[in-house]
């Protein structure tokens, strides 16, 4: 990534246990300057450090001109930490990680297969 920084935006991987995905989590971590988290249990994300989904939601709401507190962020994972914490509502589906349902501002009674989503939005009258 190093050799590549300007090529590489993001290496997203799937392994074929969650203990394997784990090990690499951990391996990856020990690495300076990049930033590994998960989507799923056999899921790691590599990035380089500073790279994550809040950092890209205060970006895109700075470049539109609508204020941190107006923003809303949904999620679910590990990889929503970042945006869940930096977001002016953190919204989180009902079968989130539990230390990510304890970032939430709100939590959904149905899960993102069944709707979560559109019911939050509906609470929030959007």
């Amino acid at each position: 990534m190093s050799r590549h920084a300007h090529e590489v935006e993001k290496f997203c991987m799937f392994f074929d246990s969650i203990e394997i995905a784990q090990a690499a989590l951990v391996r990856f971590r020990a690495f300076p300057g990049i930033e590994a988290v998960q989507g799923a249990p056999d899921n790691v994300e590599v990035t380089a450090a500073g790279v994550d989904k809040g950092t890209a939601l205060l970006a895109l709401a700075d470049r539109l001109g609508i204020p941190r507190e107006a923003t809303l962020a949904i999620g679910d994972s590990d990889n929503d930490r970042a945006m869940l914490a930096r977001a002016g509502v953190a919204a989180v589906m009902a079968n989130a990680l539990p230390e990510i349902r304890a970032l939430g501002d709100i939590v959904s009674t149905r899960d993102n297969d069944h709707d979560g989503v559109a019911e939050l939005f509906e609470r929030l009258g959007l």
